[in-house]
């Protein structure tokens, strides 16, 4: 099942060659979920590392993903399950590389008041 995440990124790291054959690059895209600031970890492997090439830090982007998890048996018998978020594909959005706005934590709303002239109702 796909998935689309859009946001800032806000992390770019470098591509990793995990084994002969096998490489991958991790990003984080910062999101806005109400009040709050969300930093979620992104993988891109293989062939979808080069996605990464042409973008920036601060760049908008939205990203189309697939959640993947597996069950891992340990040396010791234990059971591991690992799940990982994999892009496959960026786009950069419109915007560039503008900082996204800063939540209001812990302080007042702004006063009311203004001029309501052009309100349409």
């Amino acid at each position: 099942m796909a998935y689309e995440l859009q946001g800032r990124l806000f992390e770019i790291f470098d591509t990793q060659q995990i084994t002969d054959t096998f490489k991958k690059r991790e990003f984080v895209v910062e999101t806005t979920s109400g009040m709050y600031n969300e930093y979620i970890k992104m993988q891109a492997v293989q062939d979808k590392c080069d996605l990464l090439d042409s973008m920036n830090k601060g760049d908008q982007v939205k990203v189309s993903f697939d959640l993947r998890g597996k069950l891992v048996n340990t040396k010791d018998g234990r059971q591991v399950y690992i799940t990982n978020i994999n892009a496959w594909r960026i786009d950069r959005q419109s915007g560039g590389t503008s900082a996204p706005q800063t939540p209001n934590y812990g302080q007042e709303p702004p006063a009311a008041g203004g001029d309501y002239e052009d309100v349409p109702f």
